[in-house]
């Protein structure tokens, strides 16, 4: 059974290198959140709860990518990308507000972030019907370099625009398991389906925003009531 297994393994890795991309389809994904300290940050127990509750789709196709990043009814998050020229527009809904962000580039993988990337393909896992294997991203940061392991599919190839990973879009890498984490908190968003039935009408733009540099939006979402919990 051993020799078996020696035998098959070359062949699986290869099969899995050769597989082919999907042209469209939506990933859905959930959050969990672990405090390393139970008193460190005010009212955590209600914003474990509602990260717990956040909702996060991406769809995509040959011409675009749609994120969706929902709060209950406190905070809905669209992003979009033009995959053609690389620009990337932000709708959101928070407290009454809706407001979009005026367009933007997305980062150049290795040219606007310095990243470099690892991929590790003897590591390999099933994560929502997808084979996925093991991949790390690297980068400068003040003390040296920081780091982040994923797991990501051949299958896939688009620009990633997921929850705290915006700064890696540019890389073209699908993570559907990674993990977020500080002195304070730990992060693990994972994909939990897949499918490519979706409909064309999910990458309409909708109407009726207020247009706002991503600066301004970054200081009206700071001071929100929401935001603000996060702070002690």
């Amino acid at each position: 059974m051993k020799l078996l297994i020696v035998l098959i393994w070359p062949l699986l890795l290869l099969d899995y290198g050769r597989t082919n991309l999907y042209e469209q389809g939506v990933i859905e994904y959930k959050v969990e959140m672990e405090m390393s300290d139970s008193n460190l940050i005010a009212n955590q127990d209600f914003i474990i709860s509602l990260l717990e509750e956040l909702e996060m789709k991406i769809y995509f196709n040959k011409d675009e990518v749609r994120t969706d990043m929902v709060l209950e009814e406190l905070y809905q998050l669209k992003s979009y990308i033009n995959r053609s020229n690389g620009e990337s527009v932000m709708y959101m809904d928070f407290f009454g507000r809706r407001i979009k962000s005026k367009p933007q580039n997305i980062p150049t993988f290795e040219m606007d972030i310095e990243a470099s990337i690892s991929e590790n393909l003897n590591s390999i896992k099933n994560i929502a019907g997808l084979p996925a294997h093991e991949m790390t991203i690297s980068w400068p940061n003040d003390s040296g370099r920081s780091s982040i392991t994923t797991f990501v599919s051949n299958q896939l190839e688009f620009e990633f625009m997921g929850f705290g990973m915006e700064a890696f879009a540019g890389m073209k890498k699908v993570p559907l398991e990674y993990t977020l984490k500080n002195e304070q908190f730990k992060l693990r968003i994972f994909a939990t389906k897949f499918s490519t039935d979706i409909k064309s009408s999910v990458f309409k733009r909708p109407a009726g925003y207020e247009t706002k540099e991503l600066e301004e939006i970054g200081s009206l979402l700071g001071n929100s009531p929401f935001f603000k919990s996060f702070g002690n």
